[in-house]
């Protein structure tokens, strides 16, 4: 499972409105030493909207890039919190030093450094 995790960058993410209409958003992510995931997204868009309405959610994690007899993946259910705004900052520099690794290349896209 933690392989899974470590070795992808992206994952999907299901969401549904409180009329039940679902939806499945490819979504990158970054994740602590606790396994809690972030994700970076709009919040006009229709995950972002569907979480406002139900925080209920599901994700899968893959490596498409292997053949099928060698895939492996991962699914799980969560439930979708905002970051608090006293915590943002920090998350936004975890996420993006999570995602972004490289230094020259966060400072590049004119990323938090």
């Amino acid at each position: 499972m933690h392989q899974i995790i470590r070795e992808n960058r992206y994952l999907t993410l299901a969401t549904a409105n409180k009329k039940g209409e679902a939806w499945a958003s490819p979504l990158a992510y970054a994740y602590n030493q606790k396994n809690i995931f972030f994700i970076y997204s709009a919040r006009a868009s229709r995950h972002c909207r569907n979480l406002t309405e139900n925080p209920k959610a599901s994700a899968y994690i893959f490596n498409s890039t292997l053949p099928s007899s060698q895939a492996d993946g991962l699914q799980f259910d969560a439930t979708v919190l905002e970051v608090p705004p006293d915590n943002l900052q920090q998350i936004i520099d975890f996420y993006f030093r999570a995602s972004f690794p490289d230094k020259n290349e966060r400072e590049k896209m004119g990323l938090p450094s």
